[in-house]
């Protein structure tokens, strides 16, 4: 998996574009080296069937992919060298080295043949076969014949592509609507897109103007109406007219859901409000957003989960913890991932060397 592939808990609520923010919350988590306690490379660019899974097939499929039901019973058989979670009824799957797309029964729909493949947002999937990357509808057939060096989800109908070393944007008709032009240039999230431009970063509309000067050594998607910026090596925020709003004075962030933000100061963690001032005071080890009313936090070399008033509501017991997706969130313990509710209880026991959300009903593991 690359940090492109995966994809928002943040978005969880709308979940409809759940694999473009997943993708952009996976570059924040990973460039901020707070993946807490190390689950393995989300898909993004983040992610389930018979009743019982016999031991000799889980002895037989050791490092192989599968998905699991809310039950935590095999539905889909280890059988895959990679897999990506489910999106619009569709998963990506590797086989004898190529990927391809498996329904939610299993049954292959699209044969493996991609050198990658990634999940579909706005109706289509960009997959890379002899070197170029093109866009397939959910029946397999080319709707953007391969191209491209370089490509990522389309968002609101527009699509980042890459040709020779620049950047640009493309609409579902293949037309280039934002002229190839940027070193490097993001998904869109909330209307606007991040670009680099002679090695600074800024944000664009769907017309292809600046509307964040590119002046920041980095940033993080648009998430409720503010995006996060480095400057001097500090992180602030901006708002959509490019103004800042919360002054850089941050060694590290998250972009902002619920209403909150967790913020990093001298080496501790907290929460702050849109006006910059604290909702959870500046005191944790370690800390990550919050899902469905719960935030991972660390405590020494143990993970728990705090509530929105900052008290400890599932104690840290875990090696690794996770964000809670469709009432479930995958944990770590004795080296095995499982499966919590939010009240703390293991309702899927730890047995998996690799365990990601659960969607459309299905999660993938790895055994």
């Amino acid at each position: 998996m690359t940090i492109r592939d995966i994809i928002s808990w943040i978005k969880k609520c709308k979940i409809k574009r759940l694999w473009a923010r997943w993708r952009i919350w996976g570059l924040v988590i990973l460039s901020l080296s707070l993946c807490l306690g190390g689950l393995p490379a989300f898909d993004d660019y983040a992610q389930a069937r018979p009743a019982t899974t016999p031991v000799t097939q889980v002895a037989q499929a050791q490092g192989q992919w599968g998905f699991i039901d809310y039950r935590g019973k095999l539905a889909i058989p280890a059988q895959f060298e990679d897999a990506y979670s489910f999106s619009s009824g569709l998963a990506a799957v590797k086989v004898k080295g190529s990927y391809g797309y498996i329904n939610l029964q299993g049954r292959v729909r699209i044969k493996p043949q991609f050198d990658q493949a990634y999940p579909f947002s706005d109706g289509l999937a960009h997959v890379k076969t002899a070197g170029k990357f093109g866009f397939i509808r959910p029946n397999g057939q080319f709707a953007i014949n391969p191209q491209f060096n370089g490509a990522g989800a389309f968002v609101d109908g527009l699509a980042p592509v890459k040709q020779g070393d620049k950047w640009g944007y493309i609409r579902k008709n293949q037309k280039l609507v934002i002229p190839l032009q940027f070193q490097e240039a993001q998904e869109f999230s909330e209307g606007a897109a991040a670009v680099k431009v002679r090695d600074q970063w800024g944000f664009i509309n769907s017309n292809g103007r600046l509307i964040v000067p590119a002046r920041y050594q980095a940033v993080y998607p648009f998430s409720e109406g503010l995006a996060a910026v480095q400057e001097n090596g500090k992180w602030g925020f901006v708002n959509r007219d490019g103004r800042v709003v919360i002054q850089p004075d941050y060694g590290a962030v998250y972009n902002f859901g619920d209403g909150v933000a967790a913020v990093e100061k001298e080496g501790k963690w907290g929460f702050i409000n849109k006006g910059n001032r604290p909702e959870i005071p500046l005191q944790f080890e370690k800390v990550a957003p919050f899902s469905e009313g719960l935030a991972v936090v660390q405590q020494g070399s143990r993970y728990g989960y705090m509530n929105r008033t900052g008290r400890v509501v599932i104690p840290s017991r875990f090696d690794a913890a996770y964000f809670f997706v469709s009432g479930l969130a995958p944990v770590m313990q004795s080296g095995k991932y499982g499966f919590i509710d939010t009240s703390g209880q293991m309702v899927i026991n730890p047995q998996f060397a690799s365990a990601f959300y659960f969607y459309e009903g299905l999660a993938r593991v790895q055994l």
